[in-house]
């Protein structure tokens, strides 16, 4: 009887074999695609111009575009990735990525991506998966954006409200000192008025009578009053023009705080929604979304063929119906079923 000892093998066993051969193939999945992009670099130099796309076609099998992508992943990642030949590894953030995912990440800017690997469970997202993740980032940065611009020109619109309103402030007030300015002329007038009444009065005039004189000191007094009342009238008018224009400027600046307010409450609602949807669900989830979605385009496909089907045979259209029904009943009924 052999006594060696027989090694049993189980699907568990299996699995570990299998998911130590994924781990393998992807360590050295984008140091390959560096290379290769090294490579290509090297050969475009060498091929005669005008025969690169024949080229790749005939001597590798590469598209111009495979090419470029290849040669980029070379330029953006192999510097701070790893040598294929040597093995020292320079950056243990983009090592693990696959060739789709090194691709996707070209849609971020080189300085954002080291950040955006290391916030993000990238290497477990497939490539339709990050490039939802990296618009959704993109779409955040540019709402944060314009929600910045919009305050700076809020701000701009409240700074010239405020100079406005500075400006009718001063014209209010020269208003004013120039009514008083007039008061203090008239009792000035009227003052001189008494005092020539009084020498009037203490003296023996050898010109006019004294009826003459009193006509005149009327007809005086009543040029200064008319004067005093129309400059009076024309103050109070600017004055209350001035007070209408400050008060409307007043109300449009309040009106310019509420929007700008409602504006930042509205931005940061859309960074917190924009950030909410950045955040990576678990592996579940996700697949159950991929799955749902694929659900409802196939549900509606067939809900618009049995219109289709309606138009030209009706019974068919009721059988169609009848049949899609009977199929959601039984999964309705199925998940009921299930605790």
């Amino acid at each position: 009887m052999n006594n060696e000892m027989v090694q049993v093998r189980d699907a568990e066993v299996v699995a570990a074999e299998i998911n130590t051969i994924k781990e393998q193939t992807r360590k050295i999945m984008l140091a390959s695609s560096v290379e290769i992009g090294r490579r290509l670099q090297e050969a475009k130099e060498l091929v005669p111009h005008g025969n690169w796309t024949d080229w790749l076609k005939e001597k590798v099998d590469y598209s111009q575009s495979t090419a470029d992508n290849l040669m980029r992943i070379a330029r953006e990642y192999g510097d701070e990735q790893v040598n294929l030949f040597s093995g020292e590894a320079k950056s243990q953030t983009f090592r693990n990525l696959t060739y789709s995912q090194a691709v996707a990440l070209f849609a971020l800017p080189e300085e954002d991506r080291d950040e955006f690997v290391k916030e993000n469970n990238v290497e477990d997202m497939t490539a339709r998966q990050l490039q939802e993740a990296i618009k959704a980032r993109q779409q955040a940065e540019a709402d944060k954006k314009k929600a910045e611009e919009s305050a700076a020109d809020k701000a701009v619109q409240i700074n010239s409200l405020n100079a406005k309103i500075d400006r009718v402030c001063l014209d209010a007030d020269k208003k004013a000192e120039e009514n008083e300015s007039l008061k203090k002329s008239v009792k000035d007038a009227a003052e001189e008025i008494e005092s020539l009444k009084t020498q009037l009065e203490n003296s023996k005039p050898a010109g006019p009578s004294p009826e003459e004189l009193k006509k005149l000191q009327v007809e005086a007094e009543e040029k200064i009053k008319a004067a005093y009342e129309e400059k009076a009238s024309q103050l109070s008018l600017d004055k209350d023009t001035a007070e209408k224009a400050a008060e409307k400027a007043k109300q449009e600046l309040a009106k310019v705080k509420r929007e700008y307010a409602a504006k930042i409450k509205d931005a940061a609602a859309e960074k917190e929604k924009a950030e909410k949807k950045l955040a990576v669900t678990t592996p579940e989830v996700e697949k159950f979304s991929v799955y749902f979605e694929n659900l409802q385009v196939n549900i509606n496909s067939m809900k618009a063929l049995i219109r289709q089907a309606g138009e030209n045979v009706p019974e068919t259209a009721g059988k169609l119906r009848a049949a899609l029904k009977k199929l959601l009943d039984g999964y309705s009924q199925s998940l009921s079923n299930e605790k």
